[in-house]
């Protein structure tokens, strides 16, 4: 081979070697992007689980309590018709 076939080939060589440095460095700032949007929606699902097991402890927090208050108003609703 020719020293000028072998240097057009380094170049070319030199040439996608740069292009895909460029690529890898897109792809390695999307990869992170995309692990940091992962990692929030994590967490805002954690802080919505948790929220709903709040609300559904009140609910059955207040469950019960309608219970106690509609017995005691029955008692009372038979304590006055006697």
């Amino acid at each position: 081979m020719d020293s000028p076939d072998l240097q057009f080939k380094y170049q070319k060589l030199a040439f996608e070697y740069s292009k895909l440095r460029a690529q890898n460095q897109v792809l390695k700032r999307g990869v992170k992007d995309e692990q940091e949007k992962a990692l929030q929606l994590k967490e805002d699902i954690n802080s919505r689980d948790q929220s709903l097991r709040k609300a559904e402890q009140e609910l059955d927090s207040l469950s019960f309590r309608n219970q106690q208050l509609t017995k005691r108003l029955s008692l009372l609703q038979e304590d006055l018709e006697i």
